[in-house]
């Protein structure tokens, strides 16, 4: 019996062992591992070892790609290294692929994103910035799951083939299957009466793979501290995005059930289900979608004759549409909703950093397979500030210095030249990234060490948080006795600036200005 094969494509001397996990589970799993070192690639006399790599690809069903912090074997085109390029022959011969990235250089990633172009940038968990460069092309273009050891590789492995063979079966055996049967006559006790109008039966085995996951032409973006909404033609506090929830087969949707029908009020509806809305923040929903098929309904399915408006909120809200015109069976259809993203009168800032999604779900069945996926439509960006300690330690008589300023309760425009900072507190989160062990993180509370902070852990505007990194690790269970690595800081509040410093308070001291990574 055939099995799939599985192509395992990463640099070799640094994650050799992660190679060898991972062989070992995919033969645990029945399927077929293909490293060129075990020798799997079949090698010509002709041809390069990496033409054989590439040309092993066509032949395997599923491409797991890794990528640590060495770049690896430069390919011909000087550009790439082999195994990116494996990656990229991967995509062009459609593939089922997975990325995962290790866990420090993914976030490292996002300082290359912020620094790329200053002179001098030096990255500390990676080789070359061709890593970088190459994520920049992946990302957008695949799922990437970050790792620690091999088993988060093998984990989300475990699921995924388990899900996709679940899936396989569901669609074999359910989908939504029509089964139309044209009968002579109805059944009369046991016969058929031929006297009787012939029918035609709709059986309707499984509807949760009805509608495929929604997708939006653009999620839109509100400045947490200005308010200002992007795409927004008209107005800052309009901006349109399009929710597409498309058929998952040719007519799911089914035709227009009329007036007479008893279940009209209830039939043939989805379902959008809105995650919880930030305060101040509104989405308002049309009566007619964009495709014509759809009408704002009740939850019962009575017609609406207003737009329906869903306010910041704690808890999930949801709309529905109800197919109120016949659907053409022979093409597939979409309920498509452009939605107007708006701030209330008066919106208090800065706003809640976060996201809102929205699911789709075939109404009025309550079958938790009926909904899909989430899609996010809105973010609210612009709410923090993210810093970088590149090196700290706690190690041989040497401790390390942190400072964060709150600097929203600036002078302004007469003083500094731009428009005063809206004034915010907020709390300050730690993510530390040690040399060896796991990463961990803290975030600041009532009772957190150190010196600046509000009762609550907040650092008010104009104040400055100051702490030692001993300090923290003595308050964070778990945590290490000694440190060294570097840490991430996110503030909850723009503005922010840090300085550092190391020094074992006799002889020697270094200290330096935080990066500013990334303003969110």
């Amino acid at each position: 019996m055939a099995k799939p094969r599985v192509f395992i494509s990463s640099t070799y001397y640094d994650l050799q062992t992660v190679r060898a996990d991972l062989e070992e589970f995919i033969v645990e799993h029945g399927y077929e591992p293909v490293l060129f070192e075990k020798g799997h690639v079949a090698y010509g006399a002709e041809d390069t070892l990496e033409h054989d790599c590439y040309q092993e690809i066509s032949a395997c069903d599923i491409l797991v790609n890794i990528v640590g912090g060495r770049f690896g074997t430069e390919s011909k085109d000087a550009q790439h290294s082999i195994s990116q390029n494996e990656l990229r022959i991967a995509y062009e011969q459609g593939k089922l692929i997975y990325v995962f990235v290790e866990t420090a250089v993914l976030a490292e990633y996002r300082t290359y994103t912020a620094n790329k172009n200053v002179a001098g940038f030096i990255p500390i968990t990676v080789n070359d910035l061709r890593i970088f460069a190459f994520l920049e092309e992946v990302l957008p273009l695949s799922v990437v799951e970050s790792f620690k050891i091999s088993h988060d590789i093998i984990d989300f492995l475990k699921k995924q083939w388990a899900g996709l063979f679940q899936n396989m079966l569901v669609q074999r055996a359910s989908g939504k299957r029509k089964a139309r049967q044209l009968f002579g006559g109805q059944r009369e006790g046991g016969g058929y009466s031929p006297e009787k109008p012939a029918k035609n039966v709709d059986v309707i085995f499984d509807v949760a793979q009805a509608i495929r996951t929604p997708t939006v032409n653009a999620a839109a973006s509100i400045n947490a501290v200005t308010g200002a909404i992007t795409n927004a033609p008209v107005s800052r506090r309009k901006a349109p995005v399009t929710v597409n929830v498309q058929e998952n087969f040719l007519d799911a949707f089914g035709k227009f059930v009329g007036t007479g029908d008893t279940n009209a009020n209830i039939s043939k509806m989805i379902r959008l289900t809105v995650s919880k809305i930030p305060a101040d923040v509104t989405l308002n929903f049309p009566v007619s979608d964009s495709s014509g098929l759809f009408t704002l309904t009740a939850a019962n399915g009575a017609l609406a004759t207003a737009a329906a408006t869903l306010t910041g909120a704690t808890t999930p809200g949801a709309v529905y549409y109800r197919l109120t015109t016949n659907s053409d069976p022979t093409k597939l259809e979409s309920l498509v909703v452009p939605i107007s993203v708006g701030l209330v009168a008066g919106a208090t800032f800065p706003l809640p950093g976060g996201s809102v999604t929205v699911s789709a779900h075939m109404a009025p069945f309550d079958d938790p397979a009926c909904e899909t996926g989430a899609v996010t439509i809105l973010s609210i960006t612009g709410a923090s500030t993210s810093l970088l300690v590149p090196y700290a330690t706690t190690g041989v008589g040497y401790d390390t210095g942190i400072t964060v300023a709150n600097t929203t309760l600036d002078p302004g425009t007469q003083v500094m030249g731009f428009t005063q900072a809206v004034r915010q507190a907020g709390t300050i989160r730690f993510d530390f990234f040690p040399q060896t062990g796991d990463t961990f993180t803290y975030t600041t509370q009532a009772g957190s060490p150190g010196s600046g902070l509000a009762a609550d852990g907040s650092l008010a505007q104009g104040r400055t948080y100051v702490v030692l990194l001993s300090e923290l690790l003595g308050v964070i269970s778990g945590a290490p006795a000694e440190f060294n690595g570097y840490i991430f800081i996110t503030t909850n509040f723009t503005n922010a600036y840090g300085e550092y410093f190391i020094s074992n308070f006799e002889f020697f001291t270094y200290g330096a200005l935080m990066p500013v990574v990334n303003r969110t």
